[in-house]
């Protein structure tokens, strides 16, 4: 097996400060929509609710596991420029949908509220990312 080298330098990078916001937003996120639906009794009762979670979670675990690659210095670049790509368009989605809900549902949910402000803030640390990763940002 190749030699693993530990990136002590990764977390102090932008890619590695977005990385670590992405994990803590993601992580945020799905536990305030389970908590904010139904008394917190189900995160999966509608169809938005259920792809935002769902998307909240599996993000986060791949961003764990990415975090873990760079940090180890085996990072896949091109695998995370598309993935950051396609995680930017998905989020976009997820806002639309709990957007959606919020307008829907017609009552002051403060929690999805919050919950909105966070999903347009990880689809711009995707997308950022995906600049970083291009070149294209400085």
């Amino acid at each position: 097996m190749g030699d693993l080298r530990v990136n002590t330098g990764y977390m102090q990078t932008q890619r590695g400060i977005i990385k670590i916001l992405e994990i803590v937003l993601g992580f945020i996120v799905c536990c305030m929509i389970c908590t904010s639906l139904f008394g917190g009794r189900s995160c999966f009762s509608d169809f938005r609710m259920s792809f935002t979670s769902a998307l909240c979670f599996v993000a986060t675990v791949i961003n764990v596991v990415l975090f873990i690659m760079n940090f180890l210095s085996m990072g896949p670049a091109n695998l995370e420029r598309i993935y950051s790509l396609v995680a930017a368009v998905l989020f976009l989605i997820a806002a639309i949908l709990i957007l959606w809900f919020l307008i829907e549902m017609s009552s002051g949910r403060v929690l999805l509220i919050f919950t909105f402000i966070l999903l347009i803030l990880q689809l711009a640390l995707y997308a950022f990312d995906f600049k970083i990763l291009h070149g294209l940002a400085k």
